[in-house]
């Protein structure tokens, strides 16, 4: 009898019943607040949340990743944003520096929605939704251990879990030990 493969292939999903928040998109939604700013790290969700965005506020202002911008663009669309009564909504990470004095001053006027200030229970729907994009399924037993023994940052949950899954390797508590215990700079 040959044994034969099966080609699996695990396909990320972006889908929005795959995407995980608590009450920001609602709040952005809802809000009255005409500039709001969204930063946290790459991966964080902060396009994905835009696309959500944009379904209900069609005529907003909407810019992703504004560090791709020259400052006196987005100083321009920041001054058409009040013209047109319209929210001006952006992307950024947390080491974007705007130049421009005018604009540096209006920046700093934003809401601010920080995607790096996550609590434990969306880090662990961050990391069961990769290692199940990797095809995996963990016992929460797993994903509980991992969170009370390394760094609680969304950063290290996706490098721990991505690790795991390109390794194709089902972490497990002696795995997870085992890494700890040898310091593997890499990824905690």
């Amino acid at each position: 009898m040959i044994q034969q493969k099966i080609p699996l292939v695990f396909k990320v999903s972006y889908a929005r019943d795959h995407f995980f928040y608590h009450n920001d998109l609602k709040f952005i939604q809802e809000t009255d607040y005409q500039f709001i700013k969204i930063m946290g790290p790459a991966k964080s969700g902060k396009t994905h949340m835009m696309s959500l965005v944009e379904e209900v506020h069609p005529l907003a202002y909407i810019v992703d990743d504004a560090h791709m911008y020259d400052d006196l663009d987005l100083f321009h669309i920041y001054n058409r944003a009040i013209l047109n009564k319209k929210k001006f909504i952006i992307t950024c990470a947390h080491d974007y520096q705007p130049y421009l004095p005018d604009w540096i001053s209006r920046f700093q006027t934003f809401y601010l929605i920080d995607f790096s200030l996550v609590n434990d229970e969306f880090l662990e729907k961050i990391f069961h939704k990769i290692m199940n994009d990797y095809g995996m399924i963990i016992d929460t037993k797993i994903s509980d251990y991992l969170l009370k023994h390394v760094e609680r940052s969304y950063d290290t949950i996706c490098e721990i879990a991505h690790y795991f899954g390109k390794m194709r390797i089902s972490p497990t508590i002696r795995l997870i030990q085992n890494m700890i215990e040898h310091h593997e700079d890499t990824i905690i």
